[in-house]
């Protein structure tokens, strides 16, 4: 008998799991009925499975905790990344528009900085970059603005400082003319 105990006690594990075939799970069965030592070996193999299996749902619970956790710290870190990405944003489109009004007399920062780009870089003699009111960005040249408005049939009657005025006979328009190293702009009134 000693001998078949050791079989069985070599099968057991596959047998607690369901993991032989009917003949030896009969067979182990058979044993088991007349031997106490081998009932006793299947009781501690069963406890051990569920000790380890209520362990394991245990480690699965709190694995599951845990992800749940993490994904809720990556959805606020997310939501503080876009956050800041549009607070920056939002900062540089009215910086941008703040110097713009500044230096071109636009808040259109894009237009400005189109305008800017194309007569420094392109080398068109002006642009216009905003019609109501009418500002052009041009080349720092003072003859230039002049020609431009003769050649639109304006001819200057006064100027004060960098305000130009200009009339056609029956319209009058008033153009402050600004000048730097890089460009002119042109802004009416």
């Amino acid at each position: 008998m000693r001998n078949e105990c050791n079989i069985i006690r070599d099968i057991l594990p596959l047998y607690a799991d369901k993991m032989v075939s009917a003949d030896t799970a009969s067979f182990v069965e058979e044993h088991l009925i007349g031997c106490a030592e081998c009932r006793a070996e299947l009781e501690k193999l069963k406890v051990a499975d569920a000790i380890e299996s209520a362990v394991s749902d245990t480690e699965n619970d709190d694995e599951k905790r845990l992800k749940a956790f993490a994904g809720k710290i990556n959805r606020k870190r997310h939501i503080v990344i876009s956050a800041f990405a549009a607070v920056l944003l939002l900062a540089v489109l009215l910086g941008g528009s703040l110097i713009s009004s500044a230096k071109f007399g636009t808040v259109n920062f894009f237009a400005a900085a189109n305008g800017f780009v194309q007569v420094t870089a392109a080398d068109r003699e002006y642009v216009e970059i905003q019609r109501s009111p009418r500002v052009v960005v041009a080349r720092p040249d003072y003859e230039l603005f002049t020609e431009y408005m003769k050649n639109r049939g304006f001819s200057e009657v006064e100027q004060f400082g960098s305000q130009h005025i200009f009339s056609d006979g029956e319209r009058t328009e008033r153009v402050i003319y600004y000048q730097n190293t890089y460009f002119s702009k042109w802004i009416w009134d």
